[in-house]
Formats: structure tokens, C-alpha cells, sequence
């Protein structure tokens, strides 16, 4: 029989948690709690995966759960109306997977990094189960008038400001899937055959220093 794998599920509200217990617990040992410690504890075993809560804070009254679906529907209604808007215009994910898809093909082993404004956690999702390396969202311009030159001078200065943690970003992906750090076991063979030919050479100079 498989041994089940071990999760501790971490969410402030306590009918979240009573559902993953009801949910995951037939596939999985689980351990849950409103913080790590109870979650842990919870367990009773040392935790192959965390799975926490995004939106994680002070547990939220009955009506103030009410309200928050309330906005969540509102907010899934305009999402709706937003990426409908971008369908009219031709522009949709599946344009830039299709492009990933050819990047892939031509450049084989190059981490594709997806830089936008536009996308969703379901189109982030699609991105990662493609391949790719990360998905980083594009600074939001702050409140800009309605005109594009106003909306435009906006995103610049957004861009601007967030431009040295985006270089941090991507220089880190670059260094962590060059192909030096990805071929670690033949780098390793290459520092060992490097190590063995300056040996042989010191101790080939030493014979012919006291030769």
C-alpha cells in the first residue's frame, strides 16, 4: 500500500479548513490549523508540502464572509467583461503560448519568462503546465488620467520604479537555468578532470625541479 504523502493546509477560516479535511484527507495525511504551529502540531509528522492561503489574516466573521463573496462575484463579473473586451481586439494567452511554443522550438533549454498585465491565475497556470519558468506582472500605472499620453507617462514611471527588482528577478532565472548551473554533474566531472591536470602538473614540476 502507498504511504500517503504529508501536508499541513494553513487558512484563517475554520469552514476552509473542514472542507480540505473532508476533501484531501482520503489521498492524503493531513494536518490543518489557523497557523503553522497548530497545523504542524496537527500533523504529528514533519510536512512533505505547505499549502497556505493566499488571502491570510484575522478569521473573518459570518457576514463579513457574505460580503466578500459578494465582491469576489463582482470581481469574477468584470473579469468576464474585461477578457471579452480583449477577445473582441484579437488578444487573448493563447497568442503567447503559441509564440512560447516557437521560442521552445527554435531555442530549446532557454527559460521563457511571461511579462504582463493582463493575465489571470488560470492563465499563469496554463503558462506553467507549458513550460514556463515564471510569470511576472507588469507594474500597474498609478491612477492616470484618461488620456493615453497621461496613461503612458503613468506605466513608465510604474516600470521605472519596480526596474531593480525585475532585474534581480531576471537575472536570478537566467543564472539559476544557464546551462552551466543545469549540467551540474558534467560541470562537476570538468572541475574534477581541471583538478587532476593541475595536480599532474604540479607534481610533473616538482620532478623536474628536483630531477
Amino acid at each position: 500500500m502507498t504511504k500517503k504523502r504529508r501536508i499541513c493546509f494553513i487558512d484563517d477560516e475554520e469552514d476552509e479548513l473542514a472542507r480540505a479535511r473532508r476533501v484531501l484527507s482520503q489521498n492524503f495525511n493531513l494536518g490543518t490549523g489557523s497557523d503553522l504551529d497548530s497545523a504542524v502540531s496537527n500533523l504529528g509528522q514533519r510536512p512533505q508540502l505547505f499549502l497556505l492561503d493566499m488571502y491570510y489574516g484575522p478569521t473573518t466573521s459570518s457576514s463579513d464572509r457574505i460580503r466578500v463573496a459578494q465582491g469576489w462575484r463582482g470581481l469574477r463579473k468584470a473579469q468576464t467583461e474585461f477578457y471579452d473586451l480583449l477577445r473582441s481586439l484579437g488578444q487573448s494567452s493563447k497568442g503567447g503560448l503559441q509564440l512560447a511554443a516557437h521560442v521552445r522550438a527554435r531555442y530549446p533549454g532557454v527559460p521563457i519568462v511571461f511579462f504582463t498585465r493582463k493575465g489571470s491565475l488560470e492563465d499563469a497556470d496554463e503558462a506553467f503546465r507549458d513550460g514556463a519558468i515564471a510569470v511576472l506582472k507588469k507594474p500597474d500605472a498609478a491612477d492616470p488620467d484618461e488620456e493615453p499620453s497621461s496613461l503612458a507617462k503613468a506605466l513608465d514611471a510604474s516600470l521605472a520604479a519596480h526596474k531593480d527588482e525585475l532585474v534581480r528577478t531576471l537575472s536570478r532565472i537566467i543564472d539559476q537555468h544557464s546551462w552551466w548551473a543545469r549540467h551540474t554533474r558534467f560541470r562537476g566531472f570538468l572541475e574534477g578532470v581541471a583538478a587532476s591536470l593541475v595536480a599532474g602538473l604540479l607534481l610533473a614540476g616538482t620532478s623536474l625541479f628536483y630531477g
